[in-house]
């Protein structure tokens, strides 16, 4: 009970949560991943592969002319829109071009881009084409979470994998927002 930050369990639990948060995730560095935006930046600085960022918007009447014009412009037929705050896949969603129309699939529903209000400030991105094999799984871009425990020694501990799927029609693989995972076995690189 003395190596908390040693411990691995369910993040469900206040107690557990909390000790976990305070010993291996401290506030400092939330940043990095509660802001995509700035994780965006960081990532594409450090020449990592990163989706091409295509706008920034926040909620107004004219949002969905932006997307439209965002979507026009960019000439791709699928785009990502995701709060910039966001987190489990909540605000994710889907926008796609067919013909000069455009819908936005929230979850398993697709509307109109006039019946579309943006509900926190976002970020747009490009969409990502995954792997056919994948995408015969799950229409989502289907994640691998790697869980890992800088030490104070400054090594890496991998503390597990899993691979995350969507469900239904849904444009996200998040667990919180209906998706479901696959352990991978760390010595084979294989799914459970």
């Amino acid at each position: 009970r003395g190596e908390w930050k040693y411990y691995y369990g369910s993040t469900y639990n206040p107690y557990q949560r909390w000790r976990l948060q305070k010993e291996v995730q401290p506030k400092e560095y939330e940043i990095l991943f509660a802001d995509k935006l700035v994780c965006h930046q960081l990532l594409s600085a450090s020449g990592l592969p990163v989706p091409k960022l295509l706008g920034y918007l926040v909620p107004s009447e004219n949002c969905a002319q932006q997307l439209a014009g965002i979507a026009r412009s960019s000439g791709l037929t699928r785009i990502i829109i995701k709060s910039s705050r966001g987190k489990g896949g909540r605000h994710v969603y889907l926008l796609e071009q067919d013909n000069g129309a455009i819908r936005i699939r929230t979850g398993d529903a697709s509307i109109g881009l006039g019946e579309f209000q943006l509900p926190t400030p976002a970020i747009v991105e490009g969409y990502i084409e995954q792997h056919r094999a994948l995408a015969g799984v799950a229409p989502s871009v289907n994640t691998i979470r790697t869980e890992t425990l800088l030490t104070r020694s400054g090594e890496v501990v991998i503390l597990g994998a899993f691979m995350r799927f969507g469900r239904g029609k849904s444009p996200v693989d998040n667990q919180c927002s209906g998706g479901l995972s696959v352990g991978v076995n760390l010595e084979t690189g294989r799914l459970y």
